[in-house]
């Protein structure tokens, strides 16, 4: 069993969280003047628009895009492109970069298969909407 607290700047208490089995998601949260407001989370993780919003959503998304290179098949390229990505606090995918690849058509694909990502419903942090990163494994294989 564990106890988290977040302060205001002021020295006031903001929010005291229980961590345990029986207690998850359960606390108290306070307003800098030290009125008991509502609970909410801390920290809630970005959920994907489509599926049931999991992360495992995102990759049956994108590999239902991935299309996979005729000059790539022809080289026998195969393996797994890495491909990082930001949900911004307004759910928008951005900053899709290649974090490891394979084959330069084969990691355009996944690029591609990534761009084309919905928005998700934003992540947030201490009730605000932020930033989160997150990698996307695309496997590549021949039959």
């Amino acid at each position: 069993m564990g106890e988290f607290h977040l302060y205001y700047a002021n020295g006031q208490l903001k929010r005291r969280q229980l961590f345990d089995a029986a207690h998850a998601g359960t606390g108290e949260c306070f307003l800098e003047n030290g009125q008991l407001i509502a609970f909410f989370e801390h920290e809630i993780m970005p959920v994907y628009s489509e599926g049931d919003g999991s992360f495992g959503a995102v990759s049956r998304a994108v590999m239902r895009n991935v299309k996979y290179p005729k000059d790539a098949r022809k080289a026998n390229a195969e393996g797994k492109v890495l491909v990082g990505f930001v949900v911004t606090p307004k759910g928008e995918v951005a900053q899709i970069k290649v974090v490891k690849g394979v084959f330069p058509s084969v990691d355009a694909a996944a690029l591609w298969a990534v761009q084309q990502l919905k928005p998700f419903v934003p992540g947030r942090q201490d009730g605000k909407p932020v930033e989160v990163s997150f990698t996307v494994p695309i496997t590549f294989r021949l039959e």
